[in-house]
């Protein structure tokens, strides 16, 4: 249930558990030494559990599309290892005293796929086309809005696209005015949306830019092949291009489809995967397994609601009586069983910590929505004469891998066992 921005929160996955193949577990195909003998060509091969819904960075969404783009473009800054911000396309920034000046240095080493450069006009182009309304980018005016100058107002069709506080003062070198000081606008630098576009190449696409492998162009460590918009395999393929092409460890990485968690072991115990994510009762199964792995990995779950296509969603205590009238810890020790915990605030347990103290911040601002079964009836009972009806019938969309749909139906199930809600229809995608 990949959906974005929400007020309903479903579960943060704070560890991820899976299966990897490893030098010390004495199989041949391990990550660190996969090699084909013929061609010296070093890859490996995984499971997606989705296919791609775009690769078009203004219109992303979901964590696949994030996850490939990640892959295969570049921002100003990237995410290292440990979390920490650390120059991409950009080598270096300043800050003007007021706080509203940014000026970034753009790296003059760096190339799109084809050879051409990246330059500051690739990311002025970029921006102006995720906050111009005929696009249609959804994360484009979240991030942007009343941070940039201009932003709110040209997404509202009040001024055009032009008009964005962002320019190129030359090929190197980029200029973002603030509407207000925001600090945290270097990290903003680093999300999928305000990755840089060729703008020659995304027009000369048309409607076709970014629907297939053969309409994408790379800034980043890989190029997406063998892959369209409905496609159920693809390959990342090393890009010699990439500026920092030298710290790229994997020449392929394949991936294919599969979207349910027993066929993924199975294909991983046969020797035709090298990972693979474990939920539910494999994580039981697999526990003693030498290959059996959990990281940390910090993010949450959560359930976007229609608020134009249904009139009740609209509604503050509707979307209050929703948000607990499910039994989160029944979702994450009975369900997923991978290591996840509730997630009572929208920021996760072991994310971030309070500036002064340094304790976590989760733990410190405390739950803000847990399950209350009685408090979900008080609102829905209030939201239902707020709203002139007697019931409500809701249609749930989520992703359609197994583990996904276990926690859609228990959800539903729940909906209607602790509000009186109908939501039988549910559509998987």
């Amino acid at each position: 249930m990949r959906l974005k921005r929400l007020f309903m929160l479903l579960s943060i996955g704070f560890i991820i558990i899976f299966l990897a193949a490893c030098t010390s577990s004495g199989k041949e195909n391990s990550p660190s030494t996969i090699q084909d003998k013929a061609s010296s060509e070093k890859s490996v091969n995984f499971v997606n559990k989705e296919n791609i819904p775009t690769m078009d960075p203004a219109l992303a969404t979901d964590e696949s599309s994030f996850a490939f783009l990640r892959s295969t473009m570049g921002g100003l800054y990237r995410l290292n290892l440990d979390g920490k911000l650390v120059p991409e396309l950009a080598t270096d920034h300043k800050v003007s005293a007021d706080g509203l000046t940014w000026t970034f240095k753009i790296r003059e080493n760096a190339k799109w796929e084809n050879g051409d450069p990246i330059t500051a006009n690739d990311f002025v182009y970029a921006w102006r086309r995720a906050i111009d309304p005929a696009t249609g980018s959804e994360y484009g005016p979240y991030l942007m809005n009343n941070v940039i100058k201009n932003a709110t107002a040209i997404s509202n069709g009040e001024m055009s696209p032009d008009q964005l506080g962002v320019r190129a003062e030359d090929d190197f070198t980029l200029v973002v005015e603030l509407e207000n000081p925001t600090p945290y606008f270097e990290n903003l630098t680093s999300f999928g949306t305000l990755f840089p576009l060729n703008q020659k190449f995304v027009e000369e696409q048309g409607n076709k830019f970014a629907t297939s492998s053969d309409t994408l162009l790379a800034s980043g460590p890989y190029k997406l092949t063998n892959w369209t918009s409905t496609s159920d395999s693809w390959e990342l393929v090393k890009n010699d291009n990439y500026w920092d092409a030298d710290t790229v460890q994997m020449d392929k990485i394949h991936f294919d489809v599969v979207k349910d968690p027993q066929t993924a072991a199975n294909l991983y115990e046969e020797g035709s995967v090298d990972r693979v994510n474990l939920t539910s009762d494999l994580v039981d199964q697999y526990s003693g397994n030498d290959d059996f792995v959990t990281i940390p990995n910090t993010f949450v779950y959560f359930i976007k609601f229609n608020q134009k296509a249904n009139d009740a969603l609209a509604n503050k205590n509707i979307r209050a009586a929703i948000s607990r009238a499910f039994d989160k810890e029944a979702i994450v020790l009975e369900i997923l069983n991978d290591g996840s915990i509730a997630a009572n605030g929208l920021v996760p347990t072991g994310f971030v910590s309070m500036p002064e103290s340094r304790e976590d911040f989760r733990k410190v601002s405390g739950d803000l929505v847990t399950f209350d079964k009685t408090k979900a009836q008080k609102y829905w009972k209030k939201g239902l004469s707020e709203i002139g009806k007697d019931k409500v019938e809701l249609e749930l969309l989520a992703d359609d891998d197994e583990a996904t749909k276990s926690i859609v139906e228990y959800i539903a199930n729940q909906l209607e066992t602790n509000s009186a809600m109908r939501s039988k229809f549910i559509n998987f995608r």
